[in-house]
């Protein structure tokens, strides 16, 4: 059975970050990111709000990193236009085009992370799956339908 994960925002902060041997699903990721990292034979994933403080997106990082330390690969999958403009709330874990920024930076210490982070634009329900060493990334495009938004095999590089 997949797990759900909702967003980390301020407004019925549910579960925002989990594991699963097979499937993980981002439901409404409209001004959020998924984080998703691939562990061996399964994912761990996290869902944050842009809305957060920067302390409060560090401290998230610092628990999800308990589950997620030490991934083959990460992906990073959403709205990544509203993590590129400062706010009032947030002056230091940006996006920016090219080497990411300080988000990626704060995502790498929090994991241990040296290698390439792939990031992709898209919003919506998001839906990250793992079967026979391929990890899914996809988009729900309609009731029960995905349409593949990644798809990397860890034997393809």
């Amino acid at each position: 059975m997949p797990i759900n994960l909702a967003s980390n925002g301020r407004i019925g902060r549910g579960k925002w970050m989990g594991s699963d041997p097979a499937e993980i699903n981002y439901p409404g990721v409209d001004t959020c990111i998924t984080v998703t990292c691939r562990l061996g034979r399964h994912i761990v994933g996290a869902h944050l709000y842009y809305g957060n403080s920067d302390q409060d997106t560090r401290d998230d990082l610092a628990l999800f990193a308990a589950q997620a330390l030490g991934p083959l690969d990460i992906y990073i999958v959403g709205n990544l236009n509203s993590w590129k403009l400062p706010r009032a709330f947030r002056k230091e874990l940006l996006f920016a085009d090219g080497n990411g920024g300080t988000l990626f930076a704060a995502i790498r210490e929090a994991l241990r992370y040296a290698g390439v982070i792939n990031c992709y634009q898209v919003t919506g329900n998001l839906q990250a799956s793992l079967a026979d060493g391929t990890l899914t990334m996809a988009q729900q495009t309609g009731e029960n339908r995905y349409s593949v938004i990644l798809d990397y095999m860890e034997n393809r590089m």
